[in-house]
């Protein structure tokens, strides 16, 4: 990749630089480099990457967002949620929503990660609970110390842009969700199992894309996605099992 290349990557909100504006050189996250490259390989076969360019942004959602969140997953999903069940979420876990933002600053998708208890993730699964019914007690903080099981409630771009804006707009999204989850391995926290379920043709090709295995789904129409993290072969998750290693390998180090 040519410096002019990685500028380029920088503008479009793909990378960020850091280091002291004295220094010329500077350096660039680890864990954005590894998820823009598998997510530049998953979603854009060589011959295939779009010949135009939209720069957008991945972080984490505010309560201010909470509103355009709501908007887009209604226009997405056709399901009935109560709109208080999102602020209650943030509440208890900040980092639960992820917002996607154009080169205005305006929200164009949104991510949402849960991570819930295993009892509770498995009645949701069967639909014997719904979201509305998912409580703050429910809900794990992404610290260190026990095994979450991270549930993705959505991952969605606005639904009112045509289908190849769409596509790279996902690509955003994915790559961002890439980060976190990378950034969640050096932070110790650890991931046992991601599971999803989807009913769209869309959202089932993104979560393939993903590296996420389907499995046979105890709900007829709803697709069931699960992937055990320590076992998968995904380059993705194969890099946060080696980044969640070395930091147990380091703090015990600390703690002997």
């Amino acid at each position: 990749v040519t410096p002019q290349m990685l500028s380029i990557y920088v503008k479009q909100g793909k990378l960020h630089r850091e280091g002291p504006e004295s220094r010329t050189h500077k350096f660039y996250i680890e864990a954005e480099v590894n998820a823009l490259t598998e997510t530049e390989r998953a979603f854009f076969e060589a011959g295939k990457k779009p010949k135009k360019h939209l720069t957008s942004f991945f972080s984490v959602a505010t309560p201010d967002d909470l509103p355009i969140i709501i908007d887009i997953d209604k226009r997405t999903f056709h399901e009935e949620l109560s709109e208080e069940t999102y602020p209650r979420w943030m509440q208890k876990n900040p980092e639960t929503f992820f917002v996607l933002r154009d080169a205005g600053n305006k929200v164009i998708g949104f991510t949402c990660l849960l991570p819930i208890k295993k009892a509770t993730m498995e009645q949701f699964v069967r639909d014997e609970v719904s979201m509305d019914d998912i409580s703050p007690e429910d809900i794990d903080l992404f610290e260190p110390g026990k095994p979450l099981h991270l549930y993705v409630i959505a991952l969605c771009v606005d639904p009112s842009f045509k289908v190849k804006t769409k596509h790279t707009y996902g690509a955003g999204l994915v790559r961002g969700t890439f980060t976190f989850i990378l950034n969640l391995g050096r932070r110790g926290v650890e991931i046992e199992t991601v599971t999803a379920r989807t009913f769209t043709p869309d959202g089932i090709r993104l979560l393939r894309e993903m590296g996420i295995p389907q499995l046979r789904s105890p709900v007829s129409g709803k697709h069931l996605f699960e992937v055990h993290i320590a076992d998968s072969g995904f380059p993705i998750f194969e890099h946060y099992s080696n980044l969640l290693a070395q930091w147990k390998q380091e703090h015990q180090r600390i703690e002997e």
